[in-house]
């Protein structure tokens, strides 16, 4: 699988980022891998290979693929959430892969409290907040007179 598939899973990776990060070239450069996405598409579609007695199945191997990459890379960097949103949109139109969305937030996680922060000093966090059980969240208390 390292010699059949991940060569494949790269070259579609590259493909998928030079169609998203290219958005600003005119239509004729950016349809240019055309032919490529269409042989890769029959590839994909093909039903698992039997080598050996092993089942490869091209498709989920390389959907597994993108989607731990396009994850792993969203959690570094969140701002980068949207582009592997297209990224994902693409795979399925160019490569008729259906690629699962991580659910992470579109952006950044620095508008309120540290999770860390808090259990560092979790006795002065119970202390200062009650929990809203219809809204689901933590409300800071009035200060004391």
């Amino acid at each position: 699988q390292e010699e059949y598939v991940a060569p494949i899973c790269e070259l579609i990776e590259t493909d998928l980022r030079f169609a998203v990060y290219s958005k600003n070239l005119d239509s004729s450069k950016r349809n240019g891998n055309n032919r490529f996405a269409a042989g890769v598409r029959k590839f994909i579609t093909a039903p698992p290979l039997y080598v050996c007695r092993r089942k490869i199945d091209v498709k989920a191997e390389i959907e597994s693929y993108l989607e731990k990459t396009f994850y792993d890379l969203s959690t570094v960097s969140l701002n980068d959430c949207n582009n592997y949103t297209e990224m994902r949109s693409i795979a399925n139109e160019r490569y008729c892969l259906n690629l699962a969305d991580p659910f992470l937030p579109d952006g950044s996680l620095d508008q309120g409290l540290d999770f860390i922060d808090i259990l560092r000093n979790l006795e002065s966090f119970v202390s200062s907040y009650n929990y809203n059980m219809i809204e689901q969240n933590f409300v800071q208390r009035k200060a004391e007179r």
